[in-house]
């Protein structure tokens, strides 16, 4: 996600959702990425399943946002 690939990211997080793993964590994470994509339905939803877990889930799972594309080619 941070590298500029939140569509890569977003499959990730799709495929674990699929395995049936359930956590806070995974639903704060898929939130962002969501969110980072535009989809904000979406990350509505995803919101609510990781508060609904954990009502400090996104202040505990942040991720960093995404970097900017001319940075990621200066490294």
């Amino acid at each position: 996600f941070r590298a500029g690939q939140a569509g890569e990211a977003a499959a990730v997080i799709e495929r674990v959702q699929q395995s049936g793993w359930v956590s806070a964590q995974l639903y704060a994470v898929a939130a962002q990425i969501d969110a980072g994509l535009g989809r904000r339905a979406q990350a509505d939803a995803q919101r609510g399943r990781a508060i609904a877990i954990n009502p400090h889930a996104m202040r505990l799972y942040t991720v960093a946002p995404p970097v900017q594309p001319e940075i990621v080619s200066m490294l």
